[in-house]
């Protein structure tokens, strides 16, 4: 497989092998201090020689073969290393038995293999759903309990907790590589505060970080219907980075027929595109590098949202719902987002944000279907940008735990071993159980995932008063105040927030 410059961005041409074998290869977008700095590729900013695009030929090393660092001799004589994890969510990165599933096989291989390695037995607890799995964990550092060595929660409730000095730095822990393809860079990257605290990570530990990023659902049939007897073409245009916002208006604003014939736009008419001005519409703002914070040269975060690329972008999303003849606009709402969702199901929407892990909602589909990575803003922008969701699982060790050093381990042992095995076997699954109806949805996930992006603000949604919303419920809504009115209401809230954070890292060192 060889990759070519097209106007200076890569163009993939991959296998599912070459998918798998830079899956998590995560880069974050270029900062957004001007139009001009949005056109550097997400390669150019966060190159590294072992998750590189390159023919594994050239590499001389493939996706099983690649090495970690821990010693050959770790021996930690039979202990027994506890997982905690939130209810109905072990099963992303462990497995008791073999049951002839692909993935749960693979999770039981790799649990043996560790096991085997590190003279350990693995035992994970579910203790209860997101907000008390985060609580139990809470409770457990800050009491001194040395019973959890690691812990597995959300997202949006895990970067609160580090404020609470509830995880120990994985910086003073010895055994994890930060540089290593199974841990997201992307993540490291937007988490890193002062260059040397970090408390979280994600990555080929458990599926999550991949069935959490989120795409555009693209029903090929609507489009084959209405716009072109080849859909495929609409891949060529992802491939040749011309996937833009102005591309999805152009396609969608010629789907709109009222099918049921009673002259009104409804739910009951084909639709081009279909979105709801609430949390679905976050990875479209992600998606258009509007970025919420940057680091300064100090390595700590500074508010960076008021600026004219924001404002371009939000006027262009707004476009996108408004004034597009195609948008079937819902409300705000669950019961907006599950009419979207019957709609794409039903066969009479076009374009839809969705999350990889949805695919399995839409198999009884006779259309076929598929995800393409979220548009750009316009070509400048020169690379995607792909949101993993906030319910994604953070994994930490809690700052009470009784050997650190073994628990960074044991994650370090579970994400290598994940990385040459597991996700693998994970990618089969969805590419082989379903949801493969041509040959491209491998190239489409290879470009997600190789362009995973996160801000630092974002990690701390929950601080910041649902800051995700904000844009989406304020300014995508139809009838609104317009961005400066609607930041100065918000810019020292938010401010003061992150100086509280920073100060929290800076002087208290969590």
């Amino acid at each position: 497989m060889k990759f070519k410059r097209n106007n200076g961005l890569l163009l993939a041409v991959v296998s599912v092998f070459l998918l798998t074998a830079m899956l998590l290869t995560v880069v974050a977008c270029s900062n957004i201090d001007s139009k001009k700095s949005a056109t550097k590729t997400a390669a150019e900013n966060n190159s590294d020689p072992i998750t590189s695009t390159n023919d594994p030929s050239d590499t001389e090393m493939s996706r099983e073969n690649i090495p970690d660092k821990l010693p050959e001799d770790l021996d930690y004589e039979g202990a027994t290393v506890n997982m905690y994890c939130r209810d109905n969510w072990a099963g992303e990165f462990y497995a008791e038995n073999y049951d002839n599933e692909i993935v749960n096989d693979a999770l039981y291989e790799r649990k043996e293999a560790v096991e085997t390695r590190l003279k350990v037995v693995l035992k994970v607890t579910a203790i209860g759903d997101n907000y008390k799995s985060a609580e139990t964990i809470k409770n457990i550092a800050l009491s001194g309990s040395n019973e959890c060595d690691i812990s597995s929660i959300r997202m949006y409730e895990a970067y609160g907790l580090i404020l609470d000095k509830v995880f120990k730095n994985l910086h003073e822990t010895q055994y994890i590589d930060f540089k290593a393809p199974w841990w997201s860079q992307g993540l490291i990257k937007a988490s890193t505060v002062g260059n040397d605290k970090l408390y979280l990570l994600i990555g080929s530990i458990a599926t999550s970080s991949i069935s959490r990023m989120q795409g555009v659902f693209f029903n090929k049939g609507v489009y084959e219907k209405y716009i072109s007897t080849n859909p495929d073409e609409l891949y060529q245009t992802v491939i040749d980075r011309k996937w833009t916002l102005d591309k999805l208006v152009s396609l969608s604003k010629q789907v709109h027929d009222d099918v049921n014939g009673d002259g009104q736009k409804d739910k009951g008419d084909i639709y081009g595109y279909g979105a709801s001005p609430c949390a679905n519409q976050a990875a479209s703002i992600n998606g258009v590098e509007i970025q919420f914070s940057k680091f300064n040269q100090d390595g700590y975060p500074e508010f960076v949202l008021n600026n004219e690329h924001t404002v371009e972008a939000i006027s262009k999303l707004y476009d996108v719902m408004w004034n597009n003849e195609g948008a079937y606009i819902t409300a705000a709402s669950q019961t907006g987002l599950d009419e979207l969702t019957d709609k794409f199901r039903n066969g009479t929407l076009m374009f839809l944000n969705e999350s990889v892990e949805d695919l399995a909602t839409y198999r009884e589909l006779d259309d076929d279907y598929a995800i393409l990575p979220m548009p750009m803003l316009d070509e400048d922008q020169g690379e995607y940008c792909t949101q993993v969701s906030e319910g994604a699982s953070a994994f930490g060790v809690p700052a009470s735990a009784a050997d650190p050093d073994m628990s960074s381990a044991v994650m370090e042992a579970l994400a290598a071993e994940g990385y040459r095995k597991l996700i693998p076997k994970y990618y089969e699954e969805v590419l082989k159980c379903a949801y493969a109806r041509d040959n491209y949805l491998a190239q489409m996930l290879d470009i997600m995932s190789s362009t995973v992006y996160f801000d630092f603000v974002f990690l701390y949604g929950a601080q910041f008063d649902n800051i995700g919303n904000f844009i989406p419920v304020n300014l995508l809504k139809k009838e609104n105040a317009g961005f400066a009115s609607e930041y100065d209401k918000v810019d020292d809230m938010y401010k003061n927030k992150l100086d509280e954070i920073v100060a929290i890292y800076s002087k208290n060192n969590p």
